[in-house]
């Protein structure tokens, strides 16, 4: 038993006091050298059972990942997929996807970046096979109808060309399908009229680098889409 100061009124205590006689006020008792073990001895065994980088690991769980002024990247290149075999047909259907490099800046109500994506569809199996072409954005309108509508199509530095394209029936507006063969293609072959070989739409996108796609769309005509096909394997 010692005696100590009250940190109030300053008369003399006893250690093991609970509390000043004098003004009343609680007594701090010291933690002496024996608290003083006891409190490394704990911090000690914290610090091997959890070392610090768990605990700076479980910190940042706690609170959340780190802001990141960084904007989301987009996947580039060709996506490919496969579906499993019909039973019945036994037939499957594979894609192949590709994300334009442009982000449309369309007007209200479809404002906030739109992206374009090329897709095209095989049905392989029994038969022939069929490609199907289609253009979509993320959102907004294309000006077309279920009949038919023009977009433009240039693969690196050929020339322009035009393919045929509508809506889908039971699809939203923005999704179109198009022709693989250009419009004038068509007109050679229905005149039967000898022209020089013009490359398919797939053909194109074999063979070429750089490939920019015209269409209209709701209150805004004539936007260009650009897109970049190398690598594809179709």
């Amino acid at each position: 038993m010692a005696l100590i100061k009250c940190k109030e009124c300053g008369a003399e205590v006893s250690s093991s006091a609970k509390a000043c006689p004098k003004c009343g006020a609680k007594v701090k008792r010291p933690i002496g050298a024996a608290g003083v073990l006891v409190a490394i001895a704990i911090g000690g065994f914290a610090y091997l059972m959890f070392p610090a980088k768990e605990i700076v690991s479980a910190t940042s769980s706690a609170v959340g990942p780190s802001p990141s002024n960084e904007s989301p990247v987009r996947q580039r290149g060709w996506k490919y997929s496969l579906s499993d075999k019909d039973k019945m047909t036994g037939k499957a259907v594979k894609s192949a996807s590709l994300i334009s490099d442009t982000v449309l800046k369309f007007k209200f109500p479809y404002d906030g970046g739109s992206i374009p994506e090329l897709s095209l569809t095989q049905t392989v199996g029994n038969g022939p096979a069929n490609d199907s072409i289609l253009l979509s954005v993320s959102k907004g309108q294309f000006v077309c109808g279920v009949e038919e509508c023009w977009i433009s199509v240039k693969f690196d530095d050929g020339e322009v060309i035009k393919h045929s394209a509508r809506l889908l029936k039971g699809f939203p507006p923005n999704v179109i399908e198009f022709d693989d063969k250009d419009y004038q293609t068509y007109l050679n072959e229905a005149r039967r009229t000898k022209a020089p070989h013009r490359d398919t739409f797939v053909e194109g996108l074999k063979k070429s680098k750089h490939l920019i796609i015209q269409a209209n769309f709701f209150e805004q005509p004539y936007e260009q889409m650009e897109f970049s096909p190398a690598g594809l394997t179709w």
